[in-house]
């Protein structure tokens, strides 16, 4: 290995300028390339070794500036960096030795400027792999390595960002993969996470995932929601179809919240915000053409629901009372059209029909969910155990607690936010025997006026048998 590096410092110092020149080189960039290949070859690496590597880089780039041999210089090029990415795999001692060469990493910065800058004036193929070897190499020598992870942070950020201009499948997934790696390592430093690149970084990724299902996307997104403020930076650059794609990886995620990555109490405030604002688009749900998409809404609806179920880790959610009213307007609202005719709020409660309901719809589930909602902020707490009541919110919850098709095991809900709300409440208590009396009296006067004799005694109805004579 050794006379090898000497053959390529040797053929650098000459600088190459003949194709034959440049093919002795690539020859020894190979033989570089498959002696890194092998464990004990690698852990012979010196700083003198990657000294001549970004001589070579830099011999490289200058070509590709020039436009000197650009096929055989750029074969060159992807060789070195298949060089690079090899002599870091499962090797620490090469990582470190990586993370005092900044010098290296710039060069590296320039090769990619360079490439990029060729890429526009040839459709050559082999530059996107060249390209796809660098960004490689920059996973490789990131992982398990935090000092490497900020270096390649701080210097490549943007250059990464304008390879998904290239629209490449497996250089957009590489760098999916530098992302996370480098982000992931870094989820304390939010001055990391909220600086313009990396939003902007964070907004590609998301795009990328939406449209081609990148897992390396979804293990980034998993990350974000960890980290304090992200969601307000991030959201307003997104569409729809992506902000309900971080939701579905935030529902996965807030099941694992009762370990010690939970999800940022300031990103479930932010959804919290959203919805309040923008609680009114469901009501468009009902109409053809929709000017707003009530979708997001319904789906911050339910992480709400799931957020609040853990009332110790998110405190601040639980005892909003600005949400709570919210969640209560709503569903009065939704109940009350729902009454009003056939329409995609109201009950389905014949077998027969529940066939015919569409489970894809935005509205599917979404009383059952306010329900849900409802009952955990009801939790132990008193206040808003108590608004709830001076909203008119028990008789509300209480018209719930029928079978209907369109929300399953919204009676469930229903039960368990009653018994929530009438905990340690006696006021509370109070309304819901009324309400049941008033309940019991009303049927026992519907079973009169068919003729049949019925009195209310110890909160049942006790029907007479006629007397003899009738």
């Amino acid at each position: 290995m050794e006379n090898t590096f000497s053959a390529v410092k040797l053929a650098c110092s000459s600088s190459p300028a003949s194709l034959s020149e440049w093919q002795h080189l690539n020859e020894l960039s190979v033989q570089l390339k498959n002696c890194m290949l092998v464990e004990s070859e690698r852990t012979k690496l010196t700083a003198e070794n990657l000294s001549t590597l970004v001589d070579l880089i830099h011999l490289c780039n200058h070509g590709l500036e020039n436009q000197t041999e650009v096929h055989s210089t750029n074969n060159c090029l992807t060789e070195v960096y298949r060089t690079l990415r090899n002599m870091c795999v499962e090797c620490e001692q090469n990582q470190d030795l990586l993370s005092n060469q900044e010098h290296l990493y710039k060069t590296s910065k320039d090769s990619i400027q360079a490439l990029m800058n060729q890429i526009k004036s040839s459709k050559d193929s082999d530059i996107i792999v060249t390209l796809r070897c660098i960004v490689q190499f920059l996973g490789n020598c990131s992982v398990g390595h935090q000092k490497n992870q900020c270096l390649i942070w701080k210097i490549f950020v943007e250059e990464l960002n304008k390879l998904f201009d290239l629209s490449d499948e497996k250089l957009s997934i590489y760098t999916c993969m530098v992302a996370h790696t480098c982000l992931s390592g870094n989820l304390d430093n939010q001055d990391v996470w909220i600086s313009p690149d990396t939003i902007q970084m964070l907004t590609n990724v998301i795009c990328y995932t939406t449209e081609c299902d990148c897992e390396w996307g979804v293990y980034l997104i998993e990350s974000m929601c960890k980290v304090d403020s992200s969601f307000s930076k991030v959201f307003p650059l997104l569409k729809d179809t992506e902000k309900l794609l971080v939701y579905e990886v935030m529902l996965d995620h807030l099941d694992k919240s009762g370990n010690d990555q939970q999800t940022s109490k300031s990103n479930l405030q932010y959804i919290a915000e959203d919805m309040k604002s923008q609680s009114y688009t469901i009501l468009s749900l009902l109409e053809k053409h929709q000017n707003q998409n009530p979708v997001v809404i319904v789906k911050e609806i339910e992480i709400l629901g799931i957020a609040t179920s853990f009332h110790n880790l998110y405190p601040d959610i639980n005892t909003d009372k600005d949400l709570l009213s919210c969640v209560i307007y709503l569903l009065e609202a939704i109940h009350k059209i729902g009454l009003q005719g056939d329409n995609l709020f109201s009950r389905v409660d014949k077998i027969i029909k529940m066939g015919n309901i569409d489970q894809d719809h935005a509205g599917y589930c979404l009383k059952r969910d306010l329900v849900k909602l409802i009952g955990n902020m009801a939790y132990e707490c008193k206040p808003n155990q108590d608004l709830i009541r001076e909203m008119n919110g028990i008789p509300l919850v209480l018209d719930q607690t029928s079978i209907d098709g369109r929300n399953p095991y919204i009676q469930q809900w229903s039960v368990l936010a009653i018994h929530n709300i009438c905990k340690d409440n006696n006021e509370n208590k109070g309304i819901l025997a009324s309400l049941k009396f008033e309940g019991l009296a009303e049927e026992a006067d519907m079973l009169k006026k068919y003729g049949v004799k019925a009195e209310v005694k110890d909160n049942k109805i006790i029907v007479k048998p006629p007397p003899e004579n009738e």
